[in-house]
Parts: structure tokens; C-alpha cells; sequence
């Protein structure tokens, strides 16, 4: 085989994104305790593709590691429940934005109500 030289190679950190599904139990619009087992899916913002799912744990926390990009959260609303509000304040089981092009996003909170 032949050697080849200047060649360049680079590797991407892989960045987190965390979040939380909580209940509200009392009608303020605050997460209150963990919800266990919800499916929240990320989604790609350049073609709108489903990049991984996973599934919140006892804590209600949920954790992807990606490459850098943007992405979106989609929260699989759990039988039972009603979407209330999310970090974004936008539409309550979707985070439009996840910007992870340059450090991790930690903040990512999806509140619903139990019964309604």
C-alpha cells in the first residue's frame, strides 16, 4: 500500500441534551413530581427525520448525546395525560429549537396534567 500524507481529520465532541417530564398536580403550570417511562423522540431540523428515541426514567429525565446540530424535542404524551407547557412555551410537547452546535442544552422541561 501507499502512504498518504495531509490528510486532515477531525472528530466531533458528541453533545448532550437533557431534559425532564414532570406532572403538574396542582394546576400551576410547574412540573411537580417525575413522570417515568414517557417516549421523547429527536428530530433533525435539516430534514425533519427522527434521529433517536428514548424513554424518561424514574427521575422523568431523558438524555441524548448527538452531534453537534440543531434538533427538535417530541414528547409522546402518556395515556392519561395533557400537555401543559414546555420550555419553549410554544406548543406543549415540542421544543422547536435545541441548539447544540457549540456546548450542551440542559434545560429541556415538558410539564403535562394528570386526568384532564
Amino acid at each position: 500500500g501507499e502512504n498518504s500524507t495531509g490528510n486532515d481529520f477531525t472528530d466531533e465532541k458528541k453533545r448532550m441534551i437533557v431534559g425532564q417530564v414532570l406532572e403538574d398536580e396542582d394546576d400551576d403550570d410547574d412540573g411537580d413530581s417525575p413522570i417515568a417511562d414517557v417516549v421523547v423522540s429527536l428530530i433533525s431540523t435539516a430534514n425533519g427525520t427522527i434521529v433517536a428515541t428514548t424513554a424518561t426514567g424514574p427521575d422523568g429525565n431523558f438524555t441524548f448525546m448527538v452531534p453537534p446540530g440543531i434538533y427538535s424535542l417530541v414528547e409522546d404524551t402518556p395515556d392519561g395525560f395533557t400537555d401543559v407547557t414546555d420550555s419553549d412555551g410554544d406548543d406543549p410537547n415540542v421544543i422547536d429549537v435545541v441548539n447544540v452546535e457549540t456546548g450542551d442544552d440542559l434545560d429541556n422541561v415538558f410539564i403535562d396534567e394528570a386526568g384532564s
